[in-house]
């Protein structure tokens, strides 16, 4: 809140979001401040010191939830590379998705994780959770899979520059690698919201009698947890437990993205 107002401060225009990757800000600038936007950039790299480069952002598009960036103010390239709870992330802020609001997140997801798991990630991206996973502990395997072969570069190229060597990546969908993985995993980690309820039953092949899953939802805000439970029972034959729910952040009036954790029980029952 106090960056922000500090924004307002310096343009008097009401700024309410902006993301800084690495050494870029990436800005929600509406279109009636639009020929103000080389002063709302000024404002932020003022604020921000690192900052060297500063896009609009537009919505998210696509299977592979990219944007389309508008280069306002400083270096025009969309390579960065961030930091984020002790773990290095490279990658272009452009072809790939990202969200640094969700770092504290991923920090809750990694500290659930056991010694000696092994630990499924779809729709891996860059591999944030993935990598965080893996570095916080040692003794887990971590397989991550990501369709956009972009993502999947910097996804390797993370894995170096973080020195991990229990971390598997495999380019793909992830519906073509169950049966590979079959029984494996003690948690799946799946940050898809749009649709991720939709692939729970193949899914949870992959996992272990009582393994754990992260499922992310977009939910209706009036009554999320029923209509995240409906959407779980509706596409999971198996029996479940509700571990805990956590809301991340509205998304619309009516919409809000929570994260659902729930332990399978495949042959035993409850």
């Amino acid at each position: 809140m106090v960056i922000i107002l500090r924004i307002r401060d310096i343009t008097g225009i009401p700024i309410t979001s902006y993301d800084i990757i690495g050494d870029k800000a990436v800005v929600y600038i509406p279109d009636e401040y639009m020929d103000r936007a080389r002063e709302i950039a000024e404002a932020i790299v003022k604020v921000h010191k690192r900052v060297k480069s500063v896009f609009r952002k537009n919505p998210v598009e696509g299977e592979y939830r990219t944007r389309r960036l508008e280069h306002i103010y400083g270096d025009p390239g969309t390579e960065t590379i961030t930091r984020e709870n002790g773990i290095i992330l490279k990658l272009d802020i452009e072809k790939v998705f990202y969200s640094p609001r969700m770092s504290n997140d991923r920090k809750i997801i990694a500290s659930k994780v056991r010694s000696g798991e092994n630990v499924f990630v779809p729709f891996a991206g860059v591999g944030p959770y993935a990598i965080l996973i893996a570095k916080s502990c040692e003794r887990c395997k971590v397989v991550g899979i990501e369709k956009n072969s972009t993502a999947v570069f910097y996804f390797r190229e993370n894995i170096r520059l973080n020195r991990l060597n229990n971390i598997e990546v495999i380019e793909g969908d992830v519906l073509d690698y169950v049966d590979m993985y079959r029984d494996w995993a003690d948690r799946i980690v799946m940050p898809l919201p749009k649709d991720s309820y939709n692939y729970l039953n193949r899914l949870s092949d992959v996992a272990k009698d009582s393994g754990i899953l992260h499922i992310y939802m977009f939910v209706d805000s009036r009554d999320p947890i029923e209509d995240g439970l409906t959407k779980i029972q509706s596409n999971l034959s198996h029996k479940f437990e509700l571990l805990e729910t956590r809301r991340l952040r509205g998304y619309s009036k009516t919409i809000d993205e929570y994260v659902f954790e729930i332990r399978l029980y495949k042959t035993s029952g409850l």
